[in-house]
């Protein structure tokens, strides 16, 4: 039997003037880095993503699970430009994004 996983809050930074927040995404702003709308893709007849939704606020940690062949690798590739949807839109701070060709989201 594993025991539970035990997570501790990050420390909280120094008051004072050292302490700042990054000018444009103050921690807990609530504004979304990555936002996904009813994305699809498809290879030939079968469709590995069917109208995936996701956002991702700052600071926080997601994961995709799901059996073999749910789909997570190509959502995955699909984020990173690998792959081209086939429909919806990806949204990165608000702005929307397409991919020619490979090329990473960093």
């Amino acid at each position: 039997m594993c025991s539970p996983l035990r997570l501790r809050p990050p420390p909280r930074p120094a008051a004072g003037p050292q302490a700042q927040a990054e000018p444009d995404r103050p921690p807990g702003d609530g504004k979304p880095v990555i936002v996904v709308r009813d994305l699809v893709r498809k290879f030939g007849d079968f469709t590995a993503n069917n109208r995936v939704n996701l956002t991702v606020e700052p600071h926080q940690i997601h994961c995709l699970l799901g059996e073999n062949g749910a789909g997570k690798s190509t959502l995955m590739n699909v984020l990173y430009g690998l792959h081209q949807p086939d429909a919806g839109e990806i949204l990165i701070d608000d702005e929307p994004v397409t991919f020619s060709g490979r090329l990473a989201l960093a």
